[in-house]
């Protein structure tokens, strides 16, 4: 019998993952109630790589978030799972989320364990930056953390650990929701193009209704095959100023002059990897992209 859930696809010009998608999709122990594609493609090779195998739909707004919303709004079962178009699945991978979606009756949302990009402790100055966030506290372990104005790590990847982990947040490179407890839209318009943060915006507000868990047996890999959304380096440093604050002041509620401030230095800190590789050119244009951010952010209170 298949499980009462609707996954949801967002996608363009990626049909190659698609098609090898739907086959790990076909390989897991459990099928899935429906399947749906929403895509922004430049041509029909997804429809064709699609087929009859799921519902295709054609995306009426490009970007990750807007094609979201679409696939949802015509979702016919009572959980809905969103996935990326680049991840491989391992074997009950599915079966796992439902284990724990089901044996919780408090869960809202199940992510599974991304294998490839899971949680590392961070390191000295990090661990400074965040017991400040936390209010003098240091953690044992971050993983699955959401921190101060919205810093975050990635669950663990732990075999030893409990089937369900309580986490803070979750990705939605697979995250599976309670249909009934997901804001509407699920999405805010704000989040566009490649919808930075939007996945924290959505776990957040779920989260203040339900507990979140990480499936610690449903394991997958993201490619993180990337695309033309995230090249522009100046558009996307004024689009993580932007979404960060919506996240920080209308999700979380943070509108303190600290909240400011932790958010300041949260994304500064974020800027140092290029300083470190001596890429002066790239730290230079994400400069000019958090101006044009912040410009944005005050011009709209």
């Amino acid at each position: 019998m298949a499980l009462p859930i609707s996954a949801i696809i967002a996608t363009r010009n990626r049909a190659s993952l698609c098609s090898d998608l739907l086959k790990f999709i076909s390989q897991q122990d459990q099928t899935l109630a429906e399947i749906i594609f929403c895509d922004a493609s430049d041509d029909d090779s997804t429809r064709e790589v699609v087929g009859s195998s799921a519902l295709y739909l054609r995306a009426t707004q490009c970007g990750a978030a807007p094609q979201r919303n679409q696939a949802i709004l015509v979702a016919s079962q009572p959980f809905i799972l969103i996935m990326d178009d680049d991840i491989t699945l391992e074997p009950r991978c599915f079966s796992s989320l439902w284990s724990v979606m089901q044996s919780i009756p408090t869960a809202g949302g199940v992510t599974a364990t991304i294998v490839n990009e899971a949680y590392t402790a961070p390191g000295r100055w990090t661990k400074a930056l965040l017991k400040w966030f936390d209010g003098g506290r240091e953690r044992a372990t971050y993983a699955g953390a959401c921190v101060g104005p919205g810093y975050t790590f990635w669950p663990a990847d732990d075999r030893n650990q409990s089937e369900a982990v309580p986490v803070e947040w979750l990705g939605t490179g697979m995250a599976l929701y309670r249909r009934e407890l997901l804001p509407n839209p699920p999405f805010p318009n704000i989040f566009h193009g490649a919808s930075l943060c939007e996945d924290l915006a959505l776990s957040l507000t779920v989260a203040k209704a339900a507990q979140l868990f990480q499936a610690s047996r449903a394991r997958y890999i993201h490619l993180n095959a990337g695309g033309d959304h995230k090249s522009d380096i100046r558009k996307i440093a004024s689009m993580n100023i932007v979404n960060r604050h919506y996240v920080m002041t209308q999700v979380m509620g943070k509108t303190s002059f600290t909240d400011y401030l932790q958010l300041a230095a949260m994304i500064a800190f974020g800027m140092l990897a290029p300083l470190k590789r001596g890429q002066w050119g790239v730290f230079a244009t994400q400069l000019v992209g958090c101006a044009q951010g912040c410009a944005k952010v005050i011009s709209s209170r």
